[in-house]
């Protein structure tokens, strides 16, 4: 923040001109600092704000990317390859989906059965295109290492 003069040294015609990055004032506390940047911000700006928060071993969180930055990834365009696990949690969970509808089918109970059998059928499905996302993942994975 000391590289750029703060937004209250800057006139409204100044800071309608966009001679500035800042938004609003740039605030903190002791866990948090929170930039309002211009959309007209320069790249070079923002890139300095992504390699102080390296520096400084900050997550940076851009809300309107969305995007996270964070100081421990060595690479931030390493694909993301899905574990095993992920697909036996999905597997799981739609198991889960189907036996809670299956025991509200059975029950027979009129608004019971109905409101367990949406919701069964909500987490199977919910479950379904996870799975079916995080394979989507692992073949794209796969297909950008094949020679």
């Amino acid at each position: 923040m000391e590289r750029f003069s703060p937004l209250q040294a800057f006139g409204e015609d100044e800071r309608d001109d966009a001679r500035t990055p800042w938004a609003d004032p740039p605030e903190g506390s002791a866990r948090l600092v929170w930039l309002s940047i211009r959309w007209s911000a320069d790249d070079e700006d923002l890139e300095t704000i992504v390699e102080l928060a390296r520096t400084y071993d900050l997550v940076l969180y851009d809300p309107q990317g969305p995007s996270l930055h964070s100081p421990w990834d060595e690479d931030e365009r390493t694909p993301y390859v899905p574990s095993a696990g992920e697909f036996v949690r999905g597997a799981l969970l739609a198991a889960v989906g189907v036996l809670v509808a299956v025991v509200a089918w059975s029950l027979s109970i009129p608004v019971l059965s109905w409101i367990m059998l949406f919701v069964g059928g909500f987490v199977t499905l919910v479950a379904v295109f996870s799975v079916a996302a995080i394979s989507q993942q692992a073949w794209r994975a796969r297909a950008s290492r094949a020679p």
